[in-house]
């Protein structure tokens, strides 16, 4: 309950709507390499991120930064 279930994930594991920079991950907390972090290219309802978690999980709290 107290690790984040997304530090094992590659890269591949995210995709998302769109991206603003074209050149920033779909969003990993804390990531350390580079700039990281995702903002959708539109400002609309529609927009989304995936994580691609492996199994079946419960998802019990969602952080952002």
């Amino acid at each position: 309950c107290d690790d984040p279930l997304t530090s094992f994930l590659s890269l591949r594991a995210f995709s998302s709507s769109s991206d603003l920079t074209g050149r920033s991950s779909p969003a990993q907390l804390n990531w350390r390499m580079g700039t990281g972090g995702w903002s959708p290219a539109d400002s609309n309802a529609q927009q989304w991120l995936q994580m691609d978690l492996g199994n079946r999980v419960e998802i019990t709290a969602v952080a952002t930064q």
